[in-house]
């Protein structure tokens, strides 16, 4: 069976949510079976295998590091799902527009910022909850037709709202 891919593509450090998405994998492996974390991104990559590595979700977690900025959609193109658990508040979530003009379905906490970019197309985890953010998570690799729907509801925001000519029609 073929597993699905979780994504995050992004710098890897405290601020990202990069250890909570990691103390998440754990909770998502329990209830679904075929499932990949996919983390692109760099620096302290040796510091998060090593993460990985004591909280023994190695074999679901597969680590890039650092890949060149035109190779982010090729990445982007197996997955099933993004993911950006960012804790911070005050900065923008630029990654968001990459992953919905790729039609990904994606899980952020619930902060302004990402209900600003996503809007009714995000799927939101309380700030900061590691079992909130493995639930939404759960919950959008389980539910193959909510996915797809937000999938498609995603690409088109990105087009209607966020490409150069949505912008200019504004």
């Amino acid at each position: 069976m073929t597993s699905k891919v979780v994504m995050f593509v992004g710098v890897l450090t405290e601020y990202q949510g990069i250890d909570l998405l990691l103390e998440a994998v754990p909770l998502v492996v329990q209830k679904v079976e075929h499932v990949k974390f996919v983390i692109v991104g760099y620096p302290n990559e040796q510091h998060y295998r090593e993460k990985a590595r004591c909280l023994q979700i190695e074999k679901w977690t597969h680590f890039t590091g650092k890949i060149s900025y035109e190779d982010v959609p090729r990445y982007l193109s197996i997955a099933d799902v993004a993911v950006s658990p960012k804790i911070s508040t005050t900065e923008a979530n630029l990654k968001l527009f990459s992953y919905m003009a790729m039609g990904l379905p994606t899980v952020v906490f619930d902060t302004p910022i990402n209900r600003e970019i996503l809007g009714h197309v995000g799927v939101y985890a309380k700030m900061g909850d590691v079992t909130s953010l493995a639930e939404a998570l759960i919950g959008i690799l389980t539910n193959h037709e909510r996915s797809a729907e937000l999938a498609k509801m995603s690409r088109q925001k990105a087009a209607d709202e966020h490409s150069w000519s949505g912008v200019a029609r504004r």
